[in-house]
């Protein structure tokens, strides 16, 4: 039930203003400010940025997160919009549920930089994580939609050559937030 009413929020209020956007930097723009609705977060989040090297990360957590582990999540958007801003109220939910921070880069989308771009910043993020002191091990990949399934699948196939993940997810707006409990149990 609960999906049968996002998708139909999704289909009379969100395509709409999508739709009137000209240009896909305009859609992103749209996104930005329709997401914080879409993605309504727990109270008392925490949401820091910084930069490493030209990437932008978003820095997701409620309350006392775990110091040790992290959540890389790779946000969807259809390839064209999406952003830590716009997600930052699902990603306060993920990091509530599984008492972790969330990472979530804001890579190049394809209006800004052909494809390998965005799969180049999932790796540049990652390697950022590493470089904090973060194992593999203690990293689990995520992400919605057709991209984060895509380059969380692509990322984590890459790197597990490299180094082993703790996990992946994806796809966990689906359903609802329950899903989180469900499909992920950070062991």
């Amino acid at each position: 039930m609960r999906l049968r009413i996002l998708n139909a929020w999704l289909r009379y209020a969100v395509r709409p203003v999508l739709g009137r956007a000209r240009s896909p930097e305009r859609q992103a723009r749209a996104f930005d400010r329709i997401g914080p609705r879409l993605f309504r977060g727990p109270p008392f989040i925490c949401h820091l940025t910084e930069r490493a090297g030209d990437l932008r990360l978003h820095w997701i957590s409620v309350g006392r997160p775990d110091p040790r582990r992290v959540i890389l999540y790779l946000h969807g958007g259809a390839f064209i919009v999406g952003s830590g801003v716009a997600y930052r109220g699902l990603l306060g939910r993920i990091a509530k549920l599984t008492g972790l921070r969330v990472c979530a880069p804001d890579y190049r989308l394809l209006q800004d930089a052909p494809f390998p771009a965005a799969f180049d910043d999932a790796v540049g993020a990652w390697d950022a994580l590493l470089a904090k002191g973060y194992r593999p091990s203690d990293i689990v990949l995520g992400g919605d939609s057709a991209r984060g399934r895509s380059d969380a699948g692509a990322a984590g196939a890459a790197l597990r050559t490299r180094h082993p993940s703790r996990g992946v997810f994806c796809d966990v707006a689906v359903d609802g937030y329950d899903a989180v409990r469900r499909q992920f149990a950070v062991t």
